[in-house]
């Protein structure tokens, strides 16, 4: 296959790879003119040569790609190309060699005159039938040995009766066996593996009927096998759960659930919208997976009138399974066609993709202003409505880790607010414990004035609601009473360094302002003993402050970590040289931890030699690494509280 320069196919090739489900309608509408012209598809390195092949042997060759189809109509261009796409689509393995970016049809010459000009040319080529023939199929021993080797979670009673189910020499059933080994089907199907074109289909059926008494969605098809060229395993395991007795939504949704590849099958519901909606009775999630595939399918709208009809017709159709992501892929294509309806009803289908149902909103504003205005604050609105209120954090985490456009964050505080009006006693659904999620949403600029009314209307109706984020909040709606001046007395910086004096003062300022109350100072004979048990002396700096505060209490609210008191430095350098003498990294006598970020981390200062005075970084595994800060009172000036 990796010789292969030119893969040669008919426009009535295109129905080998349909769906081999019986009463599939095409997915493109070929016209008639079409019929007879022959597709090459072959490597990027080959396309020159086979230009000029066929120019040789007075064949009329047009790319489909990079250049226009002259004296082609515009629908017959794009039908050529989508169609072109879909062979490609399902020629997986065969990488970009496949591509249609390199592809050219030929008209006025039959096939074989399309041939032999290759041959001239020394291109090796084949039909692309040839390619598709079937694999071989395993034998029924080989097949039921496959499954035996593979079956390890089917308990010890129920090996023999299953290789006896195998081989026809008795039957298994559900009320039987399940008490004792629920998933004995799915066990049996799944250790044929994902190379379903190779099933041997006796021994296959007897493994789909087990499974399908179990009522199960899916199946974990164990094992791995490369792509098939041109199989769509996908509607050969339809055909198969048909044959075993399946309904046709439950064939579907366990196919589309279970088996990842070309997705022909994929592609042609499009064309069913009725399938389509019989697939989301049975499982939404399925379904939903399905449309959003469905819409990434992009080139075939903008080529394909016919693949474009059919898109507008789901659209119009407001097809219960246009969820949050095909709404994403198709706001970029189908803006004039989306409505809020749709956004309503993905928000009430697919509440756990918040995300891309911002993203989808977002793009209609941006596209069409005038159209979709105020698009965002509506979807998040009805998607506040839907989503349950446990699932709420994730999905806010969610957005705010992959978005960073102030637009969403006023979607998330429209979002927030929503939920917090929609049950005012337990709206996350925690007992009254507030998810960690409201931090990180507190953390984001204001709200917009008409949410940051509405957030402070709510805060004032409940006074002792949303416990220790209330203050952040409160502020953020601009009702947070005016904030008390810090309790230090400014006149206990007299006579220090302006520098070092204005480095305090910056941390009891920015400590403040983050309700972080600095605790009083130690003793100087506190220091002194510490002083004495060090050998050395502290830096000025690191002795001024903790002469005025010794540490930060025990909270991490110092740069991500607990700035720790003088007694708890020397304590935790005594634990580190101990960690040393067992053959940890070792520490150096001559620094003190400052810091600790609970992860065995440590700022320190050196207290001796070259760098006496700068603050180092300590690594538990790394041991000793690069300078942090010239000095502790510059460490002070430039330091974060309260995160």
């Amino acid at each position: 296959m990796t010789t292969l320069d030119v893969v040669l196919a008919t426009i009535a090739d295109v129905a080998t790879l349909a769906p081999l489900v019986d009463s599939t309608p095409p997915v493109f509408t070929i016209p008639a003119e079409a019929r007879q012209a022959p597709f090459l598809l072959f490597a990027y390195d080959a396309l020159e040569a086979v230009k000029a092949a066929l120019k040789k042997a007075k064949i009329t060759a047009l790319p489909l790609h990079g250049e226009d189809l002259a004296g082609v109509s515009e629908a017959l261009a794009g039908e050529l190309r989508a169609v072109a796409a879909n062979i490609a689509a399902s020629l997986v393995d065969g990488g970009p060699r496949f591509s249609t970016n390199a592809a050219v049809v030929a008209y006025g010459s039959e096939l074989s005159a399309v041939q032999a000009a290759l041959t001239r040319a020394k291109l090796s080529h084949a039909h692309l039938r040839a390619l598709l023939e079937p694999r071989a199929q395993e034998s029924e021993e080989a097949a039921i040995a496959r499954v035996m080797s593979a079956v390890e979670h089917v308990p010890d009673p129920w090996i023999e009766p299953l290789r006896a189910h195998l081989r026809a020499e008795r039957s298994l059933s559900f009320a039987e066996y399940g008490q004792d080994c629920d998933d004995l089907g799915e066990s049996a199907l799944g250790a044929l593996g994902p190379a379903i074109e190779q099933w041997n289909p006796v021994i296959a059926d007897r493994c789909i009927r087990l499974f399908l008494q179990e009522n199960k969605g899916s199946v974990w098809l164990r094992g791995d096998a490369p792509p098939a060229l041109g199989v769509d395993r996908q509607s050969l395991l339809v055909s198969m759960l048909l044959r075993a007795g399946a309904s046709e939504p439950r064939a579907l949704q366990i196919a589309l659930a279970s088996v990842e590849g070309p997705r022909t099958l994929t592609r042609s519901l499009v064309a069913q919208p009725e399938k389509l909606r019989a697939v989301y009775e049975a499982s939404r999630e399925a379904a939903l997976e399905l449309c959003a595939d469905i819409a990434l399918w992009k080139h075939a709208f903008e080529s394909s009138p016919t693949w474009r009809a059919r898109v507008d017709a789901l659209l119009a159709s407001h097809h219960p399974a246009l969820g949050a992501s095909s709404l994403y892929e198709l706001s970029k294509s189908f803006t004039a066609q989306i409505d809020r309806a749709h956004l309503e009803h993905a928000a009430r289908a697919d509440p756990n993709n918040a995300e891309k149902l911002q993203w989808a909103a977002a793009q209609l504003e941006e596209a069409a202003p005038e159209r979709h205005e105020g698009a965002l604050s509506f979807a998040l609105e009805a998607w506040a409505r839907h989503v349950e209120p446990g699932r709420y954090g994730a999905q806010i985490e969610s957005m705010l880790r992959y978005e960073k456009r102030p637009l969403v964050f006023d979607a998330v505080w429209l979002s927030f607010v929503t939920m917090l009006e929609r049950n005012p006693s337990d709206p996350f659904d925690d007992a009254g414990g507030y998810c960690t999620f409201i931090y990180s949403i507190a953390k984001m600029r204001k709200p917009p004035k008409a949410v940051a009314a509405r957030l402070a209307t709510w805060l004032a109706a409940h006074p002792k609601a949303l416990g220790s984020h209330r203050k952040a909040l409160l502020k953020k709606a601009g009702i947070a009473p005016a904030k008390k001046p810090a309790p230090y007395d400014r006149g206990d910086l007299d006579g220090l360094d302006p520098a070092l004096a204005k480095a305090i003062e910056a941390a009891r300022n920015k400590s403040w302002e983050a309700d972080i109350k600095l605790p009083k100072g130690a003793s100087d004979a506190t220091i002194a003993k510490v002083e004495a048990a060090l050998g050395l002396a502290l830096p000025a700096d690191v002795r001024a402050f903790y002469l005025r505060h010794d540490g930060a209490g025990a909270d991490e609210c110092f740069n991500g970590c607990r700035l720790l008191s003088i007694a708890q430095a020397l304590a935790q350098r005594a634990t580190l040289q101990s960690y040393a003498e067992g053959g940890a990294r070792a520490f150096d006598a001559t620094w003190l931890p400052l810091t600790d970020d609970g992860a065995g981390n440590h700022h320190c200062v050196a207290l001796s030699g070259k760098i006496a005075g700068q603050i180092m970084d300590f690594d538990h595994e790394s041991g000793a690494g690069r300078k942090v800060s010239a000095s502790f009172a510059s460490l002070l000036q430039k330091a974060r509280w309260g995160e």
